[in-house]
């Protein structure tokens, strides 16, 4: 009967893998279509500067035996750094001037969308994370596998889940209202661009600083880096009511430069970002100690700040082309 359970069990989890949540997340919170499956990094200006074949290198993470593991695996340009989040009306009127126009990175509404469009891609993988740990553990409870009245850790783990999602909707909010009030400038950031780098990787995600606090909340910054012609921009985004709090942590890459300065990014890529995509001829390429580096240190920080890790072999990013 223990077994029958448990293999129904398994089922339940496989169904939940594949589950997402479908609302559109425009900012009114009026609008009832279901939203599509859109790229957070622009595909035609950034992916396809990157992609070789059509594909693309990403981080999968799986569970063996109840441990993370990860591999960074090939996967199709149509399916890379996708997320249901918005409609297809609202993906088109919300970021159409950074998709079918020139993008101006100086511009503080250009860097908005930017930065905004990562945060609706967190949201939804927040969500879409909380919703199926709490199905998962339902599921456990309605099999008389864990008790459903009294505190067990699957249990605390949905809930813990569940808080992240509100809080981080709370943070989404802020963004809502700088965009329907048009006020850009509401989000500062720093900007850092490295001449005569080949196109290697693009980011678009979001980390909190769990050690500090703002509010109820912690400190949280969106982080983009996109391979442009001539060199590679990476821009760091936030509330500009929590600049004084961030800015210590900025510091260490507003004092870096050169291959310093990209070996810093890569090891905060790795360490807190999950929404990145690899040139397949850059990661091939590498020796097999620095790529196996480089999925060490994303696995060991699931869950986790490795803060103050340094990782000589662990760069995303091409030597300066003289």
């Amino acid at each position: 009967m223990e077994r029958f359970k448990r293999n129904h069990l398994k089922g339940r989890v496989f169904e939940l893998s594949k589950f997402t949540t479908d609302r559109c997340l425009e900012p009114t919170e009026t609008c009832t279509r279901r939203a599509i499956s859109a790229h957070s990094i622009q595909n035609a200006r950034v992916l396809d500067r990157l992609c070789t074949d059509g594909h693309l290198i990403q981080p999968r993470l799986r569970a063996r035996f109840g441990h993370p593991q990860v591999s960074f695996e090939l996967v199709g340009r149509n399916e890379a750094t996708t997320f249901a989040g918005v409609c297809g009306p609202h993906d088109d009127a919300l970021f159409k001037d950074i998709e079918k126009s020139p993008t101006d990175y100086s511009t503080d509404e250009h860097l908005f969308l930017l930065a905004y469009r990562s945060v609706l891609r967190e949201l939804h993988a927040c969500v879409t994370s909380a919703v199926k740990l709490q199905f998962a553990f339902q599921a456990k409870v309605d099999l008389a596998l864990i008790p459903g009245d009294s505190p067990t850790a699957d249990g605390m783990l949905a809930v813990e889940h569940l808080a992240n999602a509100y809080e981080f909707y709370l943070y989404k909010r802020e963004y809502d209202d700088i965009y329907l009030e048009q006020k850009f400038s509401g989000l500062s950031h720093l900007r850092l661009f490295e001449p005569g780098r080949l196109p290697t990787v693009a980011v678009s995600s979001v980390f909190s600083l769990d050690n500090i606090s703002i509010g109820d909340d912690v400190a949280r910054i969106a982080l983009n880096v996109l391979p442009l012609r001539g060199g590679v921009l990476i821009v760091f985004s936030f509330l500009q009511d929590h600049e004084q709090h961030i800015q210590p942590f900025l510091s260490r890459f507003q004092t870096a430069a050169d291959d310093e300065l990209l070996r810093r990014v890569s090891v905060q890529v790795l360490n807190s970002c999950e929404n990145f995509v690899v040139a397949p001829s850059f990661w091939n390429a590498l020796e097999v100690s620095k790529r196996m580096a480089m999925q060490e240190l994303f696995c060991r920080s699931i869950g986790r700040d490795l803060k103050g890790f340094e990782a000589s072999n662990c760069t995303l990013f091409s030597p300066a082309v003289a």
